[in-house]
């Protein structure tokens, strides 16, 4: 898992697949909204909310970290 910090561009992972599919860790900001993230990692909010067991409209908290799959975008 690779950390995504201050809306910079997501590093690559050390060991990741060959198949360019890799997950990187979001440290969720204040006022950001998972539609906001998901333009960012150019996925849908419905996967994020997916991969981190979440409902599509939760509020988020500052700190929270969500997971996103960069392999398996829209």
């Amino acid at each position: 898992v690779v950390s995504a910090k201050d809306g910079a561009a997501p590093r690559s992972a050390k060991g990741a697949k060959s198949s360019g599919a890799r997950t990187v860790q979001h440290t969720v900001r204040s006022g950001e909204t998972l539609y906001r993230i998901a333009k960012l990692y150019q996925v849908t909010v419905a996967q994020i909310a997916s991969w981190n067991g979440i409902a599509a409209n939760k509020t988020l908290r500052p700190g929270q970290k969500l997971n996103i799959n960069l392999g398996r975008r829209r």
